[in-house]
């Protein structure tokens, strides 16, 4: 199992994305981003910016003001993909001295671009969602969070449209199992969190979690040297004795 997710894991814990954005930040050499991103969005809250952005269409010059929102949805999208965690902190040191020219045209490509897409993948999670408990864990700590509930975005606000959808209680119990499993989370990924894996592993009797440093929620499985040996245990029933791998640092900006 590769960046899993339990039946009642579907929506994502605000603190738990908090715990891998500080993470990045020590492993970026700015051990400083949680608090250099809570005075940006603390700024755009109190007065949005607007700067000239370039259409990409048409190169025609655009007003664009950017608010808080922007900044904490187009951050949750970035956490995704390790291309932009590379531009991440280098992002906010420079929004934090006034400079947002290198933010703006992808808060412009975000808005003119983005679309719900395909209902599919939103039933799917609205048929797992979540339970009462979780729901209130994610509001609780949505309040505060760097983010606030930008990563559930647009899930949680479309729960109105297809309320019928939920699978309920019943399909969000924990699973309990004796069949062997390796389960490999990276150290930062904020959308399936290692936390997930240690939670999924603990009702798998015969589960062993590896820790993935460096690697954020898309990493090679099964072309990577360090991960390979591995799965060769793991299939040729072997102990897997390994509880965390490394993976090359990510080639933060500077």
């Amino acid at each position: 199992l590769v960046s899993p997710e339990a039946p009642d894991h579907t929506p994502k814990l605000p603190a738990q994305t908090d715990t891998v954005i500080a993470r990045i930040g020590e492993r970026a050499g700015m051990p400083e981003l949680p608090a250099t991103m809570r005075a940006v969005f603390e700024r755009l809250r109190r007065t949005p910016v607007t700067l000239s952005v370039a259409d990409p269409a048409n190169g025609a010059a655009r007003q664009l003001t950017i608010g808080e929102f922007d900044l904490q949805l187009l951050t949750a999208q970035a956490l995704g993909d390790p291309r932009l965690l590379a531009t991440l902190p280098i992002a906010y040191r420079e929004m934090a001295a006034g400079k947002f020219e290198r933010i703006g045209p992808a808060v412009l490509m975000m808005r003119t671009r983005f679309r719900l897409g395909s209902a599919m993948k939103y039933m799917m999670d609205l048929s797992s969602y979540a339970s009462p408990e979780r729901l209130t864990r994610i509001r609780t700590q949505a309040a505060s969070a760097l983010l606030g509930n930008a990563m559930n975005f647009p899930l949680m606000d479309l729960r109105g449209a297809w309320p019928a959808a939920d699978l309920g209680e019943d399909y969000r119990k924990a699973i309990r199992s004796d069949v062997p499993t390796l389960i490999l989370a990276g150290d930062l990924d904020a959308r399936t969190p290692v936390e997930n894996a240690h939670e999924i592993a603990a009702r798998l009797i015969r589960a062993q979690v590896v820790v993935v440093e460096n690697a954020a929620h898309e990493f090679d499985v099964f072309g990577n040297p360090a991960i390979r040996p591995l799965l060769q245990d793991f299939l040729a029933d072997r102990p897997v004795r390994q509880k965390q791998v490394a993976l090359p640092p990510i080639p933060f900006q500077r």
